[in-house]
């Protein structure tokens, strides 16, 4: 009980500091703001919506193609049975291996992925390759600690995930469909100025760095959200 209290301490920690600290914001955003087509706003909007739509009811099988959810099942079997047998700073600790694992190649990808992409000038074809990725890193994580992400309900725990790591304050939980506008719409707005920069050829390529950023900050954050979940879960178990 005392290493379970002690991590979930740290986890909370690790929250507060995150949420701390905001995620950098493109330089001279404030001015190249004004020079962004009024329409952009809401084209990104449509294109981030068909994107979780599209990623939520056709893509998750594409990519479980890309993982073996079986075996990070079983890993995380394991691995809890480990922890609750005996629950050690060791065995709590090795529950963050394969999350982490699975976020530093993602660090790669998408910093290839965005930056090719704003180096061909194309912006919006870029969102739907976003969203995957997002997706793709959370859901390895939520695996990682036992989580599957086949409901609405845990697809809404995901959307929530999302908006928390751009430091947006979750108060009511609303319907998918609502839950899924609202992330388009944060996302839309985080990314206004890059994604019409990296919609230009060549120079583009600065504003596709913003994926590696947004990535990794949502990274992060999954492993504190799922990890302090399940630290919860484990300490209500055993009081």
């Amino acid at each position: 009980m005392k290493a379970l209290d002690k991590e979930y301490k740290k986890i909370l920690k690790a929250e507060q500091k995150f949420k701390e600290k905001e995620m950098k914001s493109f330089p001279y955003k404030d001015k190249l703001i004004q020079k962004v087509p009024k329409k952009l706003q809401d084209t990104l909007n449509i294109a981030f919506t068909k994107a979780f739509e599209t990623a939520f009811l056709k893509g998750t099988s594409l990519l479980e193609k890309t993982y073996d959810k079986e075996e990070m099942q079983l890993e995380h079997e394991a691995k809890q049975l480990m922890a609750q047998k005996k629950p050690n700073r060791k065995h709590l600790r090795n529950m963050d291996k394969t999350a982490k694992q699975a976020g530093l190649l993602h660090d790669a990808l998408s910093t290839t992925s965005g930056t090719v992409m704003g180096f061909l000038g194309l912006g919006l074809p870029d969102i739907p390759v976003l969203v995957s990725m997002i997706l793709r890193q959370v859901y390895q994580c939520a695996l990682s600690y036992g989580y599957d992400y086949d409901t609405d309900e845990e697809r809404i725990y995901i959307l929530h995930t999302i908006r928390e790591a751009l430091s947006e304050l979750i108060f009511e939980t609303e319907s998918l469909d609502q839950e899924i506008n609202k992330t388009a719409t944060l996302l839309s707005e985080k990314l206004l100025v890059e994604k019409f920069i990296q919609g230009i050829p060549v120079i583009g390529a600065a504003g596709g760095i913003i994926n590696h950023q947004i990535i990794r900050r949502i990274s992060k954050y999954a492993q504190i959200s799922y990890k302090k979940r399940w630290l919860e879960a484990q300490i209500q178990k055993v009081q």
